[in-house]
């Protein structure tokens, strides 16, 4: 009876267990990733769409960014060494830096910062 509930156990957590290509982290940032920071205390939201190519470990892409209902084009260089993403996105007035890890396979969370500001920001792959 014991080997019985034994067996059962095993099968139940093997069923409810996740997908295996979800977990741990993406070898490769490439293809299209999405997120959100909040501002000011919730009040401002900053979105990002980024559209990434990936050599080796280095990688370069361009995208939007979007507060406040504005919008303006951004490029962006990083490396990719999982778990770690670091990103650097120059803008006119400042130069943003991400610096985050793999959660999942399509995801990352870290932070973004412009030197004097960090927000929590969360990527996903499209």
């Amino acid at each position: 009876m014991k080997k019985f509930a034994m067996l059962v156990l095993c099968a139940v957590l093997t069923a409810c267990g996740s997908d295996s290509s979800d977990n741990g982290p993406s070898t490769t940032f490439t293809g299209t990733w999405t997120g959100y920071a909040l501002e000011n205390m919730g009040e401002d939201t900053l979105y990002l769409s980024l559209t990434s190519s990936q050599t080796g470990s280095a990688l370069s892409g361009t995208g939007t960014g979007t507060e406040s209902g504005s919008s303006a084009p951004l490029t962006f260089t990083g490396t990719s060494t999982p778990p770690t993403l670091n990103l650097t996105i120059p803008l006119p007035v400042l130069t943003l830096t991400f610096s985050g890890v793999y959660v999942r396979s399509d995801s990352v969370s870290g932070t973004l910062s412009n030197g004097t500001t960090a927000l929590v920001l969360g990527l996903k792959r499209n």
